[in-house]
């Protein structure tokens, strides 16, 4: 039996602001585990787009990336 595996993402923002996330999708876990560190310096660089397509100015960038993979 195949087992797949999620990456949870807390993504923490100045003044006590957090987002959490899930990227499903990974076939295991080893390969969840190697992207945890591609996929947190992503979003400590890059500002936030909306659904809109509006991207947040460089003052929103987060403070902070926390990530877990488990497996399904």
């Amino acid at each position: 039996m195949l087992k797949a595996a999620v990456m949870f993402v807390a993504v923490m923002y100045g003044g006590g602001g957090e987002k959490t996330y899930t990227i499903p999708g990974y076939a295991s876990l080893e390969e969840c585990k190697a992207s945890q560190a591609s996929v947190t310096r992503q979003l400590l660089a890059e500002p936030f787009v909306s659904e809109a397509g509006v991207e947040a100015s460089k003052r929103s960038l987060p403070d902070r990336v926390r990530t877990k993979c488990i497996v399904l």
